[in-house]
């Protein structure tokens, strides 16, 4: 009996997870993964985990659900996770997946950060040498904008795990949004001296964006040059261009903006706008 409830409760998570790919509602999804669970033996578990994915899923993609809609939603996955964790309460774990949950939706509820901090606090003991328990209790204290306290905790993360440099992109990444610029540069610095690691392109975005998130147009003309530099493009001068513009830089802008149009004279036309905006000054940042 066992068995044949745990196949149904399989077919029941496949149908879930086929439905958000096909023509049927995100509901049909509820659905069937409300009846894996209650199926469910063994996979209840994993049942609830992929609920977890496919509801972040609808959060992210479902541009008009309504955010009473979102929040049942919300709720709803959060208090099955929790049935995980009582079920299973000597598994790091659940309690894991319900704290990242949390952490993801904290935008419905502000006192899910709280949450995660209380749950984590009570089971680091379960297994104190993860390093994911330090990085979520550090995501909540970041949404908290508690930074000492999120530096903390990344912190003790990025210890546990000293050879991962993924780790060490939470460290950098908290510096930079907490406006910590000196050790922003001395922690990627150090990314760049302790690791085999030989940035692209991409990883220089990254961290233009995250200088971008706080306005620090110093840092972002000094990683958009590097980007300009490792892939030639107008396009790429175009956006430098328009960091000088924001920062009174004139001349500079004019100077790339010519390069741009070296590279590709069809952007001559764009660039007549954009010159006549800088001369009128109407591009610095207000």
């Amino acid at each position: 009996a066992i068995n044949i409830k745990t196949l149904k409760a399989n077919n029941y998570i496949f149908k879930a997870l086929v439905s958000q790919r096909s023509d049927q509602t995100f509901l049909d999804s509820m659905e069937h993964f409300e009846k894996a669970i209650d199926l469910s033996v063994v996979t209840k578990y994993e049942a609830r985990q992929q609920l977890a994915n496919f509801v972040n899923g609808v959060l992210r993609n479902q541009q008009n659900l309504p955010d009473s809609k979102a929040r049942e939603l919300v709720d709803f996955t959060i208090d099955e996770i929790k049935e995980s964790v009582a079920e299973d309460s000597k598994n790091i774990r659940q309690y894991l997946f319900l704290t990242t949950f949390l952490n993801a939706t904290t935008r419905y509820d502000r006192g899910h950060s709280q949450q995660v901090i209380d749950i984590l606090t009570e089971a680091i003991e379960l297994s104190p040498t993860r390093p994911h328990i330090y990085y979520e209790i550090a995501q909540a204290y970041a949404f908290l904008n508690n930074y000492e306290k999120a530096e903390e905790f990344f912190s003790k993360g990025a210890e546990l795990a000293p050879e991962v440099i993924a780790d060490q992109w939470n460290l950098l990444t908290i510096y930079i949004v907490f406006g910590k610029t000196d050790l922003a540069e001395r922690r990627f610095t150090y990314m760049l001296e302790n690791f085999e690691w030989e940035p692209t392109v991409s990883d220089y975005q990254r961290v233009f964006d995250l200088y971008n998130r706080v306005n620090d147009f110093t840092k972002m003309i000094e990683f958009q040059e590097i980007i300009s530099e490792l892939e030639v493009s107008p396009e790429n001068y175009a956006k430098l261009a328009a960091i000088y513009a924001k920062v009174g830089q004139n001349q500079k802008a004019r100077e790339i903006t010519q390069m741009a149009i070296d590279l590709d004279p069809n952007f001559a036309t764009e660039a007549e706008t954009f010159l006549d905006l800088l001369n009128k000054g109407e591009l610095l940042e207000q």
